[in-house]
């Protein structure tokens, strides 16, 4: 849920403190719901561990993976929306950055 927050600069990406707690809280009762006593009342059952490992493999490669989508989409579409003044300073930038390379 956090990851997929966009449409904000780049100062405003970081999620702020309670979102980022209430986010953390609900992971956190949805993973250990089910060993609680309340858990087989709601028709829950434990999961073996295994299963835990599974899960978290999972979140992460989906975190890296939608990170690294996130980042090449910005590249590629959010400098077509920029005003002139900031892709003609990103294009100098990258012909400077050029020019150190070929010095090297």
């Amino acid at each position: 849920m956090i990851l997929l927050r966009t449409g904000r600069s780049a100062a405003e990406r970081r999620a702020g403190g309670p979102l980022r707690s209430a986010a953390a809280s609900l992971a956190a009762v949805g993973v250990a719901l089910p060993l609680t006593p309340l858990g087989p009342l709601l028709g829950m059952s434990v999961l073996p561990p295994l299963y835990y490992l599974l899960l978290g493999s999972v979140l992460g490669l989906y975190a890296v993976g939608l990170t690294a989508a996130r980042r090449r989409y910005e590249r590629r579409h959010l400098l077509d929306a920029a005003p002139d003044h900031v892709r003609q300073e990103e294009q100098e930038g990258k012909r400077e950055g050029k020019g150190e390379r070929a010095e090297r």
